[in-house]
């Protein structure tokens, strides 16, 4: 899963230039971790991008999304082509090209590999399916929700915002940068490179005020009461030293701030409980053969607990201590808002072989089935929710003030409880994860429910066999947990 090195041994040439496309620099991007490509064409390194593009523009292949993206500009660089062997010289942007990497400064290739989803998040309807299960709405995600808190809030303009973790995906920076409520936005990442190539694609697209950091969460600092917005987004799960984490959370937090988290909190080095084992494999049981299919040609049978040691061996900081994030942060924050979001089930499921889901509408049919599923198991609790999505305060705000919590009110249709309220009537969620009994629900009812769910969605033609089997698994789970 590591990226390809690329050592500056031939010298890259600096050629200045202010005309660099972003499509060009999203093709660097991917240059930088392929070494077949960097063979083919090394002049790349010197600075001339010119055979690589026409490669891109005319063989038909399709690398990542660049050729999508450059298509638009094929009679341009073709114009350029034709007037000056040398007009597509350029300036590699700094830090786009580095010595130092780490598995995740090309985070992207992690997810979606050679421009393959095989990562369930990075489907389009299951990001709908999270943002629903956190803001009430599908069209509203984790940012826009962050965004309409500060505003209903009544806060001013020229706010303080940290992210924790760069996003090179989602690029969260730029959307708080466009909502003209911040005037200062730094983004913290331990991934020196990956922050350098967004530091560089920033600076281009003219976004000012916007600094990317280089930090380690398990020993960084921050000032103390200086942010109205502390954002993290899949990154907490790699901090061992949470109580660290948190009490620099708290620390810089302003008494009007927020802490909002998406986060996974499941178990430790993603060592899967049996039951969602067991779930996985029955499903996978009865999947067609084609949503299957694995990067590699092979079909996906079954889905094992992975190897503690391979984990630890790829990323040692992989949920190290994620299981323990919910209890460790209330002794910081108080918390005013939980929101499960699911992928107990999907993140196994889909693991390795999600991209199949969106070829066509059968899959995507299948997929609205599976997302139902998942929602009434954890809705039930009969499954935890590995994924949560959190809004928090600093515990050293003071609660008698008016303004330090929202009132009850819509943010993106989800109603949000003061934390006055929450206090007084205990009624903060806690963290399911040991607590998988589904207590007052009717087995039967329960059953039928979730076959009614699968069926709904999923219209295609299945097998007596298949159908009594996956009735069989349902009914399984159920009373196992009754």
């Amino acid at each position: 899963m590591s990226a390809g090195m690329i050592s500056n041994k031939r010298g890259c040439k600096r050629i200045i230039s202010n005309n660099i496309d972003y499509p060009v620099i999203k093709l660097l991007q991917i240059y930088k971790s392929r070494i077949d490509l960097q063979k083919a064409f090394p002049e790349v390194m010197d600075g001339n991008i010119k055979r690589l593009l026409e490669w891109v523009l005319k063989s038909g292949l399709t690398i990542d999304s660049s050729k999508k993206d450059l298509i638009e500009y094929k009679d341009y660089y073709s114009t350029l082509f034709n007037q000056n062997p040398d007009s597509l010289k350029f300036k590699i942007p700094r830090g786009l090209l580095t010595d130092e990497q780490t598995i995740w400064d090309n985070s992207k290739e992690q997810y979606i590999p050679g421009g393959f989803k095989i990562y369930w998040e990075a489907l389009d309807k299951i990001a709908r399916y999270q943002y629903e299960c956190a803001s009430g709405d599908p069209n509203v995600d984790f940012v826009d929700f962050s965004i309409n808190l500060l505003k209903k809030a009544c806060f001013p303009r020229n706010l303080k915002c940290c992210i924790i973790g760069c996003d090179e995906i989602g690029k969260p920076e730029i959307k708080f940068y466009k909502s003209c409520l911040f005037d200062e936005i730094v983004v913290m990442d331990i991934a020196r490179g990956l922050l350098s190539k967004q530091q560089a694609l920033a600076e281009y697209e003219g976004f000012s005020n916007i600094k990317y950091v280089c930090a380690d969460f398990n020993s960084f600092e921050l000032k103390e009461n200086y942010f109205d917005l502390i954002f993290a987004c899949g990154t907490v799960h790699h901090i061992e030293k949470l109580e660290h984490f948190f009490l620099q959370v708290q620390r810089s937090l302003k008494s009007s701030g927020f802490f909002t988290m998406r986060e996974y909190v499941g178990p430790n080095r993603i060592q899967l409980i049996d039951a969602q084992l067991d779930l996985t494999n029955s499903l996978l049981k009865i999947l067609p053969a084609k949503y299957k299919i694995l990067p590699d040609g092979r079909i996906k049978e079954e889905q094992t607990r992975p190897n503690l040691e391979e984990i630890i061996k790829i990323d040692p900081s992989e949920s190290i201590r994620s299981e323990e994030i919910m209890d460790i942060m209330k002794n910081y924050l108080e918390i005013v808002l939980f929101c499960p979001t699911g992928g107990t089930l999907l993140h196994p499921l889909l693991n390795g072989i999600a991209g199949n889901f969106e070829r066509d509408k059968e899959g995507e049919r299948l997929l609205g089935a599976l997302i139902e599923l998942e929602r009434i198991l954890i809705n039930s609790k009969l499954l935890p929710s590995d994924y949560v999505f959190v809004v928090a305060k600093s515990k050293k705000a003071k609660l008698r003030s008016h303004n330090q919590f929202v009132k009850r009110e819509e943010i993106g249709n989800v109603q949000i409880a003061s934390g006055r309220e929450e206090k007084k009537k205990k009624q903060i969620w806690n963290y399911v994860g040991k607590e998988r009994n589904a207590k007052g629900v009717d087995p039967e009812k329960l059953k039928d429910e979730i076959y009614k769910a699968i069926k709904k969605d999923y219209r295609m033609k299945i097998s007596k066999k298949n159908l009594k089997h996956l009735r069989n698994m349902v009914e399984k789970v159920i009373d196992k947990h009754k």
